[in-house]
């Protein structure tokens, strides 16, 4: 073992576990990860590759067949993939979509490429959108667990002929090491511009490109101080509108025919900085009771639901919004028109936020600051949300560059229902009698205890490192592994959520720590 860049930074605590100081020492070697090949996912020689691709979801129809009369570099004893893909707007909805899947025998490690390329012909017969295009084509990866990294789109112009797409990969994006499968998408089920039509192309020569100097430089670590709550990270790698929540697992969360109020109140004690603006807290209050736990969007996928709406300004301020739909499934136009019907500022995100639906049919919306507001909802909408309803909580980015950040949820109640709900989040783990995850990416829920200690965070990639302790620098010192803390990676940063009791004793009362790697 061999240590090398010592920085003099500490972490120090007292006898009564008061957090005075946040500090690291970081000691790493170098990191040099092992290079590879080009990867030839498909160059589509042989008819028998064609059944190597094949639907994964959307209601349009899609038929895949080799076309031994098209190839992308006029290769005569080559061809292409032809995909046939029958949008219809009316027929279909929101579901008016494909997703054509390629999968690999097993996983790859993704962050040994730089790039995903393919070529594409467009058929000039394919229906386009209103603006001029063919519709926006997504590309991106199948993980081992069935989770997905989009790397990028394209807007498929109509100038014809065989466009070259190139798709740069993140390769610190969360699983990226577990690549599984390629995937091709297009939504069409917008209801203004949505297409109908057999839209018809060609693909080829689907490869990965290898990194030519894929040395990197060790990972580099900070620490902060936890805050004990329900700490949920938009933390799903380029997924601008990603829902992390969590929801309830009984449906008894309606307020309609209750003899007594019903109040939801969520308490927030972290929150991004206005930097970050537009970073929301939700719930949903969903009507139904087999909503699939796989959707994350039921805001989108539901007919009937409630939106309560948090979100940061530029400024530090926030304000809420009360929004609903009816009779709206794949579709928010109601949610962000007609069904707004209340708003309130706040000077800032944290604290308690209430709303009341009282029996008389008026709804009581209150800001941490204690202002208040009173609306109703029309009546003839209030009976959709009559029976069984999910309630969800969670977070959701809204900006790229807000992808990352989180929220601390400190307290949520539900009181004047048939189960209510008093949850401080004080255990180590997320009380699964009462919640389940719905999450792009699950790993970014973290129940945070009063007992965590600090947080540790580092960059990627981190291959070979382990995470060692000691209580002072004294050369020969013996670093100690912390191996039961479990690090996990959550959005494009490895994170360690340390608790008191898995830091050793210590003679001086400070904790040194480091990333170690074997040389």
């Amino acid at each position: 073992m061999k240590s090398l860049n010592r920085s003099p930074y500490h972490w120090i605590h007292s006898s009564l576990r008061t957090l005075l100081a946040l500090s690291l020492v970081s000691l790493a070697g170098s990191s040099c990860l092992r290079a590879a090949d080009d990867y030839l996912v498909n160059a589509f020689t042989a008819a028998g590759e064609a059944a190597q691709w094949s639907r994964w979801w959307g209601a349009a129809p899609q038929t895949y067949s080799w076309d031994g009369s098209l190839d992308a570099q006029t290769n005569s004893t080559s061809g292409s993939l032809r995909v046939a893909v029958q949008f219809n707007r009316a027929s279909y909805g929101g579901d008016n979509q494909f997703a054509a899947l390629r999968n690999f025998s097993g996983s790859i490690d993704g962050s040994q490429y730089t790039n995903l390329v393919m070529d594409v012909l467009m058929d000039t017969d394919s229906p386009q959108r209103p603006w001029g295009d063919y519709g926006y084509l997504e590309v991106g990866f199948r993980n081992q667990d069935y989770s997905q990294n989009w790397l990028g789109g394209v807007n498929l112009p109509t100038t014809g002929g065989w466009l070259h797409l190139v798709f740069p990969i993140n390769p610190n994006a969360s699983k990226i090491d577990t690549v599984a499968g390629v995937v091709l998408k297009m939504w069409s089920g917008d209801p203004t511009w949505g297409q109908t039509g057999t839209t018809t192309f060609w693909l080829d020569n689907v490869k990965l490109i290898a990194r030519t100097d894929i040395s990197a430089p060790p990972p580099s670590m900070t620490i902060e101080k936890p805050t004990p709550g329900l700490r949920m990270f938009a933390s799903a790698a380029g997924s601008q509108y990603q829902r992390q929540s969590i929801r309830t697992r009984l449906t008894s969360y309606s307020w309609v025919g209750a003899t007594d109020p019903v109040t939801y109140s969520i308490t927030i004690s972290d929150y991004p900085s206005g930097t970050y603006s537009g970073f929301q807290t939700h719930l949903f209050i969903v009507h139904g009771s087999s909503v699939p736990n796989y959707e994350t969007s039921p805001d989108w996928n539901e007919p009937h639901v409630v939106f309560l709406q948090i979100a940061n300004n530029a400024d530090g301020s926030a304000y809420a919004a009360f929004r609903y739909k009816v009779n709206e499934p794949s579709g928010n136009s109601m949610i962000f028109g007609s069904g707004t019907i209340a708003t309130i500022g706040s000077p800032q995100a944290r604290g308690t936020w209430n709303l009341t639906f009282n029996p008389a049919g008026d709804i009581n919306l209150t800001a941490p600051n204690g202002a208040n507001t009173n609306f109703t909802m029309p009546s003839s909408d209030v009976g959709y949300f009559t029976g069984p309803a999910y309630a969800y909580f969670g977070v959701q980015p809204n900006a790229f560059a807000s992808i990352g950040q989180s929220a601390t949820l400190a307290h949520i109640q539900v009181t004047g229902v048939a189960a209510p709900i008093d949850d401080t989040f004080n255990s180590p783990s997320l009380d699964t009698t009462t919640w389940e995850v719905i999450a792009e990416d699950a790993a970014g829920i973290v129940q945070v205890p009063p007992e965590a200690a600090l947080w540790l965070t580092w960059t990627l990639p981190d291959r070979g490192f382990a995470l060692q302790v000691a209580d002072d620098l004294t050369p020969g010192i013996v670093w100690s592994s912390l191996s039961t803390v479990a690090p996990r990676q959550i959005g494009d940063r490895r994170r360690a959520l340390v608790m008191h009791d898995q830091l050793p004793s210590s003679s001086t009362g400070n904790y040194f720590l480091q990333l170690q790697k074997a040389q």
